[in-house]
This record gives C-alpha cells, sequence and structure tokens, in this order.
C-alpha cells in the first residue's frame, strides 16, 4: 500500500502539481472592490435578523425573518435551515407547511431526511414516514463524480497519515513528513483544478455540508498556501458557497487583512469551555467590520454576541461558529490568562465564561495558585 502512495506521489507530482502561483495582498482589494450581488446580501441580512431574534428568543419573529432570507436564494445553506427548523419547533405554533420546505431543502443536499424526525418533537409536527412520502419523487443536486473525487483526495489524505503512523510511529521523520507534504500538495490542486472545471463549489454539488469538511481537511494540512482563496471567494459572492464556512477558511489559511489581523470567524475555546476572543482598537475594528462586511458577514461584535449567548443557553443547539477550536493551556497559561482577564487594562483578550459562578470559582482558584506560587519563590 505505501508503494502505492509513492507512486502517486510521483506520478502526480511530476506531472500534475502546477507551479504554485505567488500570492500577495492584492486579494485585500480583491475583497473590498468586489461586487456583491444584491439578493446574496438580502439573504445574509434576513438570516442575521432571524440570528438576533433567536438571542432574544423570540423564535416565531426568527422563524419569520429564516423564511423571508430564503426567497433571496434557491438553495439556503444547511446551517440556516437547521436554525431554521430548530425554531419551528420552539415557536408557539410550528407550520407544518415551513417544516416541508425545509427537510426538501436538505433533502436537495444529501439526498436524506433529517435523522432528528426520528425522535421527539420533531415527529410530533411531521412524521417520518409522511416525509418519506413527500420527498420520494424529489430530485437531489449531488454530483456523484464530483462527490467520488473528493473522498477519494480525503482517502489519500488519511491514508498515508495512517499507514505512516502504523509502521513508523509518530511523529513522522523527515523523509515521511516530505512525502505527507507533496501528497498535501497535489490534493491541493487537484481540488483547485476540480471546482475551477466546475465553475463553483456549492453544498448542494458536494453532498451536503458535512462532505466540505474534507476540503477543510486538506486546506489545514496546506494552510500556508493562499492559492484556493479566490477561487472559493467567486462562488462566496455568487451566493453558492456559505460565507461563514470561507471566512472561517480565511483564518485557517493564516490570512490576515493588511497583513495585520484575521477576520476572525473561527471560535476558539480554553480550559473549562471559556470562550477566548482577540481584542481589537476602534480603528482595527472599524477595518476589520469593513472587510467582514464585503463578504456578507455580521459585524464581530454582534457575531461575538452570539457566540456569549450559545455559551450561556446550552438548552439550546444553535451553532452560530462555522469553526470551532479548542486549546488545552498549561496551568501556569491558564491561570496567568484568567487573572489578566480579571485586570481588564493588562489583558490581550476577552474571556467570555459559562456563567458568573463559574467564572468567581475559576478566578477564586486562579489566585490561589498565584498565592502558592508566590510563596514557592520566596522560599
Amino acid at each position: 500500500m505505501y508503494k502505492f502512495f509513492v507512486i502517486v506521489i510521483l506520478l502526480f507530482f511530476i506531472n500534475v502539481l502546477p507551479a504554485q502561483k505567488v500570492f500577495i495582498n492584492e486579494f485585500d482589494s480583491i475583497i473590498i472592490n468586489t461586487n456583491q450581488q444584491k439578493h446574496v446580501q438580502k439573504y445574509y441580512n434576513n438570516i442575521y435578523k432571524a440570528e438576533q431574534f433567536i438571542i432574544e428568543e423570540n423564535f416565531d419573529k426568527a422563524s419569520e425573518a429564516y423564511f423571508e432570507a430564503f426567497k433571496y436564494i434557491e438553495n439556503p445553506f444547511e446551517v440556516d435551515l437547521l436554525h431554521a427548523l430548530d425554531c419551528e419547533q420552539l415557536r408557539k405554533n410550528p407550520q407544518k407547511t415551513n417544516v416541508k420546505f425545509i427537510v426538501k431543502k436538505l433533502y436537495s443536499k444529501t439526498g436524506e431526511i433529517p435523522i432528528m424526525f426520528t425522535e421527539q418533537p420533531y415527529n410530533e409536527v411531521v412524521g417520518v414516514d409522511e416525509l418519506e412520502e413527500y420527498v420520494k419523487n424529489q430530485q437531489h443536486s449531488r454530483d456523484t463524480n464530483f462527490i467520488r473525487k473528493i473522498e477519494y483526495f480525503h482517502e489519500i489524505d488519511q491514508g498515508i497519515r495512517e499507514e505512516i503512523i502504523a509502521e513508523h510511529g509518530y511523529p513522522y521523520d523527515e523523509f515521511y513528513k516530505d512525502t505527507i507534504q507533496y501528497l498535501d500538495s497535489i490534493n491541493y490542486f487537484k481540488i483547485i483544478e476540480l471546482i475551477n472545471d466546475y465553475g463553483y463549489i456549492s453544498e448542494e454539488l458536494i453532498g451536503g455540508a458535512k462532505n466540505l469538511n474534507s476540503i477543510h481537511l486538506i486546506i489545514v494540512h496546506n494552510n500556508k498556501r493562499k492559492e484556493i482563496i479566490p477561487v472559493l471567494h467567486k462562488s462566496v459572492i455568487n451566493g453558492t458557497l456559505d460565507a461563514r464556512f470561507f471566512a472561517g477558511i480565511l483564518d485557517v489559511c493564516n490570512y490576515k487583512i493588511d497583513n495585520e489581523f484575521y477576520i476572525s470567524q473561527s471560535v476558539w475555546f480554553i480550559n473549562e469551555g471559556i470562550f477566548s476572543s482577540q481584542k481589537y482598537s476602534k480603528k482595527q475594528l472599524a477595518k476589520l467590520n469593513k472587510y467582514r462586511k464585503s463578504i456578507y458577514l455580521d459585524s464581530f461584535n454582534t457575531f461575538q454576541d452570539k457566540i456569549k449567548w450559545t455559551i450561556r443557553n446550552p438548552q439550546y443547539y444553535f451553532n452560530f461558529a462555522t469553526m470551532n477550536n479548542q486549546m488545552y493551556l498549561s496551568d501556569e497559561e491558564f491561570y496567568s490568562i484568567i487573572l489578566d482577564n480579571a485586570n481588564k487594562k493588562k489583558s490581550e483578550k476577552f474571556l467570555y465564561f459559562k456563567s458568573d459562578e463559574q467564572e468567581k470559582r475559576i478566578l477564586l482558584r486562579a489566585k490561589e495558585w498565584d498565592l502558592q506560587k508566590h510563596n514557592e519563590n520566596e522560599n
């Protein structure tokens, strides 16, 4: 099996791998100067209205805003359909026609009825049997050839890593590291070629949002490269690729506005589920929001407010973060950040806790740790 991968490397790397184009920050100007599609902008405007109603726990109004948004693009994004479905279950009088519309749109992406309809309260509005009858003649938009190729790239990405670890352990030595990097490069440029051949990428084409994870993984393994960014950007502007997913990719690729700071769509959690967020000056925040708006994102502060609401309301299943990241810190790193957060002037980050009680409890532990450290130094 390993010999097969070596052959693949030689054939593809020698004959297929395109020359890497120089990517400089002209993409800053591309982002700012590209004309948005008005119907796509109206879609996102209504989506953000719906999300605001959610954090106000006005699910009737949220549902209305979602269905207003769905008028503007043919294929609403999966995350918005699922949020609209949850709103429908939480509102005072769930509408069966709304639920059927959502299921129909989800089915067009995945070819499946959402699994939650096997459970309450979802099946109380409309049952699985009725939904199966409703969608049995519905055509899904998945392209099996596209999906097969993405699955193949994913298999190579994971297969070579699993085989090398099984035979030689981890971490990799330099030879195997180079082998993996060659394969990663091949996968990366083949995905760009595939998307360019089709002219766009969408959840419908790839078989649902979960299959975008394979592309995301390959981009993560090529996170110093930038060539895929303008390729995905075209689909974002035209409304076939979720801007929030794209913004997370920009963060993964270490794309920085003016080489200074990130788009900041990725969400970072540290120990004990605490949400950690970067601080920005007013000038930086104005520039950041200008760039965010140019790719249909809401303002940074509004986005942060939704994440804070989510971690304080775990009884709901809304997820406004496209990409969640976890960073585990040592006791010294963790308690130092906690103490810095208590000293607002010193802190470089905002920390948001699950509750006021959690914040008090962890701060007390941090102070005890700091006192013990001080006493040890004294001795």
